[in-house]
């Protein structure tokens, strides 16, 4: 829960977005990893951390993969708000770079 608080210090987003944001956050019982792709690809239109894309990659090889994957979804099919899934796209991209340098194929490692 750290890392949240560190981010959402960081946002800079108004006060009452970011309090809506924590309220909706726990009245849905939204674990933390879920809570830190909500944020990473919130409304605003800042571009997501970085520290924040990492922390949801490395989450992607844990048992948080599939409410990770789920909220993604959700978000990139969204069509009220274009920020969603505009966001969700680098998301995914530091997600696949963590994975192919932590986990490198075999091809990978040959130079192919």
């Amino acid at each position: 829960m750290d890392s949240l608080r560190k981010v959402y210090s960081k946002n800079k987003s108004s006060d009452v977005k970011r309090t809506i944001r924590e309220l909706k956050n726990k009245v849905y019982n939204y674990s933390e990893m879920e809570q830190m792709v909500r944020e990473a690809t919130c409304n605003d239109a800042s571009e997501p951390q970085g520290s924040l894309m990492r922390e949801i990659a490395k989450g992607t090889f844990t048992v948080e993969f599939t409410s990770i994957m789920g909220i993604l979804w959700k978000r990139i099919r969204e069509e009220k708000n274009e920020q969603h899934p505009t966001k969700c796209a680098p998301t995914r991209a530091a997600a696949l770079r963590v994975a192919r340098l932590s986990h490198p194929t075999p091809l990978s490692r040959a130079g192919v």
